[in-house]
């Protein structure tokens, strides 16, 4: 079994995708760049968020995954979207079907993760935003305030976020959105008994 964080994303990876046993590194500097999930106080609840962009089609996957204080899945889900113009729209609006559906599970205090620091960047900015995608950053914000009780937004890096990347990799499979409660597809299981 694998001792160390890269060398279990490895085996998580390989067992995935049935394939002989990766080789992945990750550079992780000493002290300044946690590989693991972190948990976070009660009564908040994380949740992580990614997308893929298929520039080709103009289509995307968002990809949602929301974890209690004990690292338990508390629902999950994948989210089609059609006729994208670019990656970081693709990003903000994994960000906003992440709000919307926390919202509509009527949660109050909710850490929203995600790997897109550009997207982070914009969404926490106290400055008007004049960039391609305001509309939609302008949308996440007022959702922020208006709909939660306490929200914070914060960046991660991917290692952190191996359920979501986890579920990414599924997420094209299937033509309709995909919904779970207190569960993952079988294929996720193992990243998330390991707390990664």
């Amino acid at each position: 079994m694998a001792s160390t964080p890269p060398e279990l994303a490895s085996f998580i990876c390989s067992y995935f995708f049935s394939q002989p046993l990766l080789v992945v590194h990750v550079l992780v500097p000493k002290g300044s760049r946690s590989t693991h999930w972190r948990p976070v106080a009660a009564p908040m609840i994380k949740e992580n968020f990614i997308a893929t962009f298929r520039g080709r089609t103009s289509s995307s996957c968002s990809r949602v995954v929301i974890r209690d204080c004990q690292g338990l899945v508390f629902r999950a889900c994948t989210h089609r979207h059609q006729y994208v113009s670019s990656p970081f729209v693709v990003e903000t609006l994994a960000f906003l079907t992440m709000a919307i559906f926390a919202y509509n599970l009527n949660l109050s205090w909710v850490m929203f993760e995600g790997d897109s620091l550009h997207v982070i960047r914009r969404l926490t900015s106290s400055q008007d935003d004049y960039s391609k995608i305001r509309a939609l950053i302008h949308e996440g914000r007022r959702s922020l305030l208006r709909d939660f009780s306490e929200a914070t937004v914060r960046h991660c890096f991917w290692e952190q976020n191996l359920v979501a990347h986890l579920l990414a990799a599924l997420g094209f499979q299937w033509e309709e959105d995909q919904f779970w409660m207190e569960e993952v597809p079988f294929q996720v299981e193992l990243a998330v008994v390991a707390k990664v």
